[in-house]
């Protein structure tokens, strides 16, 4: 039995420490009755060779005690769902903040851009990822924290289902959405005929404007953006009227948007000189400069910030529209529109 002594002695090893010596006994019983019982039908004592194939089938001395452990797990299957939709939506802006911190630096930053490729690559994987192992690796603390209270606690338990979100009609769009949207671009169109009083400055007797790229976004689109807004005001309307999504007023916000992402595009790709020389000029690294010459430079760039962001947001929006028509319900091959309702329900 010396093989089956150096099995339990390399199990008690694995097994939990207030069980031990009852598991480790009711183990030992276990497989000497299997043993006992091969030596009956075959009226021998088993060989060695016998021994270990029956220990063998018991497996490793590790997994063999593992089936004597309570599962453990560092976040549940209850809270495990929340921690991965937690952890994509920290990922997505997370990487995209750190792009841009990365475009701006090596834009901004002389000694940056003077390094070799394999050093800046270096540089930037090691703060990305010694930032990334900071934020996830305490997103994953606290998810782990929660699984130890609510085993001790079962504070998930304690719920009533009348406090359920009411279900939603994906069809259908917010008047309160409709009538925002209505008064931000009213306010814009406004301001986009008539910007003079915001643009054109003075300080201290200095005159200073908003630079070449308001210029250029102004004096080279002046139409289609404001064609793009009265279409969306239009489309403001007509969602306030009749506050359910179409593929026809999806189609509509989807051009608008492209529209909207194609202009920014050429004003950003027009004026990436002109931002790259004025940011020099803020940063002291060009010959000194008047202060009405520095004012339009820090107006300039912000602009062309400006214009940068809505670049990325109306592509996102343009594909988030071609996403809801390709999704939108239909019946019958035709565009689902739900059943009219009760004015008490378009009340806002």
């Amino acid at each position: 039995m010396d093989l089956v002594d150096r099995y339990m002695q390399a199990v008690k090893l694995w097994l939990p420490g207030k069980q031990k010596e009852d598991i480790l006994a009711e183990l030992a019983e276990d497989i000497r009755s299997e043993i006992d019982e091969k030596e009956s039908g075959l009226g021998r004592k088993l060989s060695d060779a016998e021994v270990e194939s029956v220990l063998k089938r018991r497996g490793r001395p590790i997994v063999a005690a593992g089936r004597f452990r309570t599962q453990q797990s560092l976040i549940g299957p209850t809270l495990f769902p929340i921690y991965l939709t937690a952890l994509r939506a920290l990922a997505i802006p997370f990487v995209m903040l750190s792009a841009l911190r990365w475009v701006y630096l090596l834009v901004s930053s002389p000694a940056i851009r003077a390094e070799a490729p394999l050093s800046l690559v270096l540089h930037a994987a090691s703060a990305f990822w010694s930032t990334a192992f900071l934020l996830f690796g305490g997103l994953t603390l606290v998810f782990a924290i929660l699984e130890r209270v609510q085993g001790r606690t079962n504070f998930l338990d304690k719920w009533n289902p009348r406090d359920l979100a009411p279900v939603r009609d994906t069809g259908r769009i917010e008047r309160s959405s409709s009538i925002a949207e209505l008064a931000i671009q009213v306010a814009f169109l406004l301001w986009w005929v008539r910007p003079e009083a915001l643009i054109r400055l003075e300080s201290a007797g200095t005159a200073w404007s908003a630079g070449a790229t308001w210029e250029h976004l102004h004096r080279g689109f002046f139409v289609p953006v404001l064609m793009i807004s009265l279409a969306t005001i239009g489309l403001a309307c007509a969602n306030l009227v009749k506050p359910y999504r179409t593929r026809a007023r999806l189609a509509v916000s989807a051009a608008a948007h492209w529209a909207a992402a194609f202009i920014s595009v050429l004003v950003v790709a027009q004026g990436w000189t002109s931002f790259r020389a004025e940011s020099r000029m803020l940063q002291g690294l060009s010959r000194p400069v008047s202060e009405g010459a520095a004012a339009t430079a820090v107006i300039d760039v912000l602009i062309y910030v400006c214009v940068v962001s809505v670049a990325i947001g109306a592509s996102i929006a343009f594909f988030v529209e071609v996403v809801r028509a390709l999704r939108l319900r239909t019946r019958g091959g035709e565009e689902f529109r739900p059943a009219p309702q009760s004015t008490e329900a378009f009340c806002i």
